[in-house]
């Protein structure tokens, strides 16, 4: 059901209402037959309708063709029924005189007579039935099964293309949209140098002709043609050799032109899912101003060293302030006395956040300065105002009646005094088309004034200085999202069980920023009745999340109508199966909890998960031998329980593979157990702290995938009320 489910998905979807009636026209007229017609399986399954047609004469047709749209068959009436389903061709030699036939009067007033019909598939499902008419009595012809044969699998061809093509055509729209919007130039061709594609940009960059680039066509001579733009044509052609020899290679330079632009190039293979190389891609930028501030910049040894450094500090650490606060202190003396960066908060305040002087015994009065006098952000000028406006501000020389003008009061004036600014620039930090900040730069030296280049150095400077900013931002905003979705997808809280206590844990991969597809959950299924589980979804990121969500929610949902784990199990994997949007495998383990008098009852079921463990008060650590096929591979697939009974101090352990997964090792499982040995007498919590912080210091400090964790462990009085201590070593 699921496979013919997609497959009428795919035929929905096509576009095989332009592709049938020209299809079924070129048929008729090639083998001389005269109507022919395609009729669907609707959505529910049960019925057939005629939905494409052709006729070469419409008018001596019409009968048959207005009483076949009217009519919808059932697997085993009329002609597309009796194809449907036997699945096999069917050949009529005179349907008129075929009384067992619904449309055999249809047929003799629109004088047809000969009849086949033969199955239409996608996928080895049956998803329509295409039939053929003759006015003419047609004998059985073997010879035509055959052609017909090969026809219905160019259909189902058609019917699959088609639907493949809509969505490249979708996706080729987005990618033209999003080239054409770009500032590069970009060009594709062909490992036999032939042009793929181009946009605007590119052809406006590189003054392409008229009629000298097209799809399909020989690129030599737009080669030919860039070469002769470029200072060194000979350097060009070699590089564009030696792309030919090599087109697995990447590479990057730098061209210049010689109308004085320069662009930077990179080109890159164009690489097919399975890895094949089909050609590259181009792309221009125009980098003449950005070199040519670059040149200003660079004119001496130790601003080639200082861009160093700074770059350097700025790609250290995530925590901005610690890297701005170094930025800063680099940046004096090089750029001036004294650098200040602001950054704008949330609610639109200024905070600053790093501070330099050429005199570090001088800092103190500077950080006072900004304490006692926070910049007043309604301010027409200075620090609010290059914020507002997006534009620097550059105050050559600073005079006193300027100090005195911007004083808030006596205390206030002898502070900038005693300061001595003798002139400023201030520059807005800017990333992603917000505005971040801005970089104060002062100078307390009369011979040294700026000027309009040192404003430039100053926006370079601001400009680096904005990816530490926006990159830590960006981090700590996807960082929050992925821990809120994260904390969606597990239990705000693990169930009171009378008797019985239970712990769990997760702990992320990485940084955390990646949504994982591991989880528990512990929930009542009913009046003395729980169920817990713990599972894996292939992946990570929004996708992985979703299966996540929806393994958990069906989880619970069929919990509630059956306490065997297996049959949950096989809901969750019909869920996972019936929606189109999952593209995902899921393993899980489920168990039901059951407290009885003096013990605790449990049936489990497995799918395609590492195997629960069981630790026995006296020691013993058991491995709970259930196994069975992970989730959302096929229907149908078999699951089994297995009862097992914990008695006081013993406890059930699940968990997922990251628990036993250690890179470059292949003992990660026996690790496990040995860990498992030293838990006896632990509580829950205390093992699943125990095995986590093990596990974690095994791994280097670093998970390599993530971990979850689920320990139910049964109290040493099944009714008593106080829970077991978290450690009873």
């Amino acid at each position: 059901m699921d496979a013919r489910n997609r497959v009428l998905s795919i035929v929905r979807h096509s576009d095989l209402a332009a592709a049938a009636p020209r299809l079924i026209e070129g048929l008729c007229r090639s083998i001389g037959w005269d109507v022919g017609g395609v009729w669907l399986i609707d959505d529910a399954g049960t019925t057939l309708s005629l939905s494409y047609w052709w006729c070469r004469e419409a008018d001596r047709c019409h009968p048959f063709i207005e009483h076949s749209q009217a009519t919808m068959f059932r697997r085993g009436e009329g002609l597309p029924g009796r194809v449907w389903e036997s699945g096999e061709p069917t050949w009529v030699r005179d349907i008129a005189t075929a009384r067992d036939y619904p449309r055999a009067d249809a047929s003799g007033r629109s004088d047809l007579h000969g009849g086949f019909g033969f199955p239409l598939r996608l996928h080895d499902v049956v998803f329509g039935v295409m039939e053929l008419f003759s006015h003419d009595v047609v004998e059985d012809d073997p010879r035509l099964y055959e052609m017909l044969d090969a026809i219905a699998a160019q259909t189902s061809t058609v019917v699959e293309w088609e639907s493949s093509r809509s969505e490249h055509d979708f996706r080729q729209a987005l990618l033209e949209s999003l080239s054409e919007a770009s500032l590069d130039g970009i060009v594709a061709g062909g490992l036999d140098n032939r042009t793929l594609y181009w946009n605007q940009r590119y052809i406006d960059m590189w003054k392409i002709p008229d009629g000298l680039i097209g799809i399909g066509k020989d690129g030599e001579g737009v080669i030919e043609h860039m070469a002769s733009m470029v200072y060194s044509s000979e350097s060009y052609m070699d590089v564009a050799n030696a792309v030919r020899r090599e087109p697995e290679v990447s590479r990057r330079d730098e061209l210049s032109l010689v109308d004085g632009r320069i662009f930077d190039r990179w080109t890159t293979p164009i690489r097919m899912l399975d890895g094949t190389i089909i050609g590259r891609m181009s792309t221009y930028r125009d980098v003449t101003d950005q070199k040519a501030i670059e040149r200003s910049l660079r004119r001496s040894e130790q601003w080639v060293s200082f861009l160093a450094g700074v770059t350097t500090v700025l790609s250290e650490s995530l925590d901005f302030d610690t890297s701005l606060q170094r930025f800063a202190r680099l940046t004096v003396p090089w750029m001036g006395d004294w650098c200040a960066i602001h950054i704008v908060e949330p609610d639109g305040t200024f905070r600053p956040v790093a501070v330099g002087h050429t005199d570090e015994s001088r800092l103190a009065e500077v950080m006072t300065l900004q304490e006692r006098y926070p910049t007043d952000p309604n301010a027409e000028t200075g620090l609010p105002n290059v914020i507002r406006t997006r534009m620097p501000e550059l105050h050559p020389e600073i005079s006193d009646e300027m100090i005195v003008a911007s004083a808030r009061d006596e205390e206030h004036l002898a502070i900038i005094r005693d300061l001595s600014f003798k002139s400023a620039i201030i520059v807005p930090i800017i990333a992603r088309d917000r505005v971040l900040g801005a970089l104060t730069l002062v100078s307390t030296n009369p011979n040294r004034l700026y000027t309009e280049e040192d404003v430039g150095r100053a926006e370079e400077l601001a400009a680096r200085a904005a990816f530490p900013i926006d990159n830590a931002r960006l981090f700590e905003q996807n960082l929050a999202i992925a821990q809120t979705l994260q904390r969606s997808l597990l239990p705000p809280a693990l169930p009171d069980i009378s008797g019985v206590d239970i712990s769990a844990r997760y702990v992320p991969a990485g940084q955390g920023v990646d949504v994982g597809g591991d989880f528990y959950d512990a929930f009542s299924a009913g009046r003395k009745m729980w169920t817990i589980a713990i599972g894996d979804v292939t992946g990570k990121g929004v996708e992985a999340a979703t299966v996540t969500s929806l393994a958990r929610h069906s989880i619970r949902a069929a919990a509630m109508t059956t306490q065997r784990p297996s049959e949950i199990l096989g809901i969750l994997n019909q869920a996972l199966l019936e929606d189109p949007s999952v593209e995902r495998f899921c393993t899980a383990v489920v168990a039901c909890v059951e407290p009885k008098f003096g013990r605790v009852r449990v049936t489990l079921s497995c799918a395609g998960h590492p195997h629960p463990y069981v630790i026995r008060s006296n020691g013993n650590v058991e491995e709970v031998d259930v196994a069975g096929t992970l989730l959302g591979f096929m229907p149908n697939v078999p699951h089994t329980d297995v009862n097992i009974e914990l008695q006081f101090g013993d406890k059930l352990v699940l968990y997922t593979d990251g628990v036993t997964d250690v890179r470059g090792r292949a003992t990660g499982e026996r690790d496990f157990v040995q860990l498992l040995d030293q838990c006896a007498k632990r509580g829950t919590q205390s093992t699943v702290d125990f095995i986590t912080e093990q596990v974690i210091a095994n791994q280097g400090g670093k998970p390599s995938d993530d971990i979850a964790l689920l320990v139910l462990g049964v109290r040493s009085s099944i009714f008593g009320g106080a829970k077991q201590d978290d450690d009873e070593d």
